[in-house]
């Protein structure tokens, strides 16, 4: 497993519970995405959420100095805005809360 990270060429994480648990930062989260930061190695978050907005998360991680890009971060709902996007953007009534409508407005 050491020789698998160690040659690692990008990871990619889950929020919570891996990261984050209710609304504070795990230890070594901090330090983890420092050095991957500092060695130039590509990473993502992933999450299953489908009520906020990537802006909103990308927010709640930096309060918690985890140190991202809002495009490094994919969730649930972000991933119905790639299947419109892909279907050629038709015309949709949405169901969702108004924090992730942000995601399906850009």
């Amino acid at each position: 497993m050491k020789d698998r990270i160690k040659n690692a060429k990008g990871f990619l994480f889950d929020i919570d519970g891996v990261f984050t648990q209710s609304g504070k930062p795990l230890p070594g989260a901090t330090y983890t995405i420092n050095t991957l930061l500092s060695k130039r190695i590509p990473f993502r978050f992933l999450t299953n959420t489908t009520t906020k907005s990537r802006r909103t998360l990308h927010k709640e991680l930096l309060k918690l100095e985890i140190n991202c890009k809002e495009d490094d971060i994919f969730s649930a709902g972000y991933s119905g805005v790639n299947v419109i996007r892909n279907l050629g953007s038709p015309s949709c009534t949405l169901f969702i809360s108004e924090d992730l409508k942000r995601d399906y407005s850009r």
